[in-house]
């Protein structure tokens, strides 16, 4: 995966995807899939990894694919196909946290309770004022608190005052 990362950041995806085509027998197709979709997205070629993410077998009895598939799909603002993606993948693993936090995140966006972007859109422009320090420490703690999508909004709130305090 690092080679094809280093052939991406050259500008030859191709020849990074195409080294992603030897990935171990180990993996199944699902993980396959994910791996090659992951490594197209960071590579800025979205529709080839929402294409590759599509050829998930609908069978796959793995609930992490069906969890980046979801994530991906917020990613993208696709927050209505997230969620029934979600829904679909929770039918078949009702007890699984990755897939339960995907969809809640998923549910949460296509309500409009939280955007993950503007939390880091908020980041970004408060990491350049004299809120530097405490906005790090905030960002530190969602990350190692991993919060439930739920509580973004909070995080997100928080950092907008945290703007309107700072010229």
């Amino acid at each position: 995966i690092a080679a094809a990362d280093f052939y991406g950041r050259q500008g030859d995806v191709e020849r990074g995807r195409a080294l992603l085509g030897r990935l171990p027998d180990s993996l199944t197709t699902a993980e396959r899939s994910v791996v090659k979709a992951k490594f197209l997205e960071r590579h800025g070629r979205i529709d080839d990894a929402a294409a590759e993410f599509q050829q998930l077998p609908t069978s796959t009895d793995n609930p992490a694919a069906w969890a980046e598939y979801t994530e991906f799909l917020v990613r993208r603002g696709r927050a209505a196909e997230a969620v029934q993606v979600a829904r679909d993948a929770l039918t078949r693993h009702p007890d699984n946290q990755q897939l339960s936090l995907a969809s809640a995140m998923a549910v949460s966006l296509s309500s409009g309770e939280a955007n993950p972007a503007e939390f880091d859109q908020l980041v970004s422009e408060l990491r350049e004022r004299e809120a530097a320090e405490e906005v790090q420490r905030l960002v530190e703690t969602v990350q190692y608190l991993q919060p439930n999508p739920e509580d973004v909004a909070r995080y997100i709130r928080r950092l907008a005052r945290i703007k309107q305090r700072i010229p």
